[in-house]
Parts: structure tokens; sequence; C-alpha cells
């Protein structure tokens, strides 16, 4: 999912996607490392964003991909994280990560279920073909 996600982000203008390892501790909680440039005027502006790519079925109440998220967003200096999930969020996801948003002064946030198929629709509709 991490390499999938990987090549959408790359597919993106002025955007670099950086993988970082893989498992938890190894790639200390950053999974992509997204740099967006936003150049205005002769000054060109990098937001760093920390992503973590979770594979599930069903529902995520897992609130430990966040905490690994807070971790990458420390350890690479990020303005901000985001959780990708193939499940659907729930009210304890959203409350936890809303509760370290505030906490940390840092912008984190979910994209999950069918906005994530929305996602790839969007910036990378080539890499569905072919797959089942």
């Amino acid at each position: 999912f991490e390499n999938f996600l990987h090549k959408i982000f790359n597919n993106m203008p002025n955007t670099v996607s950086i993988q970082n390892g893989f498992g938890w501790r190894t790639d200390h909680g950053a999974d992509l490392i997204i740099e967006f440039s936003n150049p205005i005027i002769g000054i060109n502006i990098t937001t760093k964003l920390i992503v973590q790519a979770k594979s599930y079925s069903g529902k995520h109440f897992d609130t430990n991909a966040i905490d690994q998220i807070i971790t990458g967003i420390n350890e690479y200096n990020a303005d901000a994280g985001l959780l990708i999930t193939t499940a659907i969020e729930t009210e304890k996801l959203e409350k936890y990560i809303r509760l370290k948003s505030e906490e940390t002064g840092k912008t984190i946030d979910v994209m999950a279920g069918n906005d994530v198929a929305k996602f790839v629709l969007r910036y990378a509709p080539e890499l569905l073909i072919g797959i089942k």
C-alpha cells in the first residue's frame, strides 16, 4: 500500500514523495515523507507532510498510527501529518486526531475509505489498470 501511495503522490504536481523504510521504529513514524512546493513570486515555500499508510478492512479504531505520525512530525520537523487508511474512520479515531492535533499545534488528518479511492482516481487513475 505504501508503494502504491508513493506512486500517486509522485504523480501530483509540485510534489515529491520519499519512501522512508518500512515498519515501526525503523521509519520513525513516517511511511512516506511528502514535500509540496508552493512557488510564490520567486519564493519557493515547501510544506512537509508525514504519511502513515494502513491497509485495513472494516472500521479503523486503532489510534497507534496517530502516535506514529506525531513521532514522524517530531523526527523530520514536519508541518503536518496524514493517516491514509482503506478502512472506515471511527468517531474514536476522529476524536483522537483532533486531540493530538490540538496538543501538538500541527494539523493531523485522516483520509479513509471512499476518500482514498477518490484520491487515486483524481491523481493516478492509470495505476488502477490491471488491478483485480
